[in-house]
């Protein structure tokens, strides 16, 4: 954008260029999705665990269960034994549930 363009869209100053190389974009899309995943996770924890004990009655033990069995599941996948498509594919070959929060 040109300085008279900036002026008809009333920008008055100038915008900022940055360039970066295929290294800095890949760490900042790994940094943003670590990020993600920092908040995505406590809080489907945190609905997970609220469902299981006011739904199915799970007690603390339960729970703790239920914590570690879905960091352990996360932890493989940190390490890359698979995927998250890989899990919603095999929660649904498994047991005929799809996995679809968009709808």
């Amino acid at each position: 954008m040109n300085r008279s363009e900036r002026r008809k869209k009333g920008i008055k100053e100038k915008i900022k260029v940055y360039t970066l190389n295929e290294h800095q974009i890949k760490e900042m899309k790994l940094k943003t999705m670590r990020e993600a995943a920092d908040t995505a996770m406590p809080m489907a924890m945190g609905f997970s665990l609220l469902a299981l004990r006011d739904e199915f009655n799970f007690g603390a033990k339960r729970l703790d269960r239920f914590i570690d069995k879905v960091k352990e599941l996360n932890q493989y996948c940190e390490e890359g034994y698979f995927e998250v498509k890989d899990l919603l594919e095999t929660v649904e070959k498994e047991t005929g549930i799809k996995i679809n929060f968009k709808e």
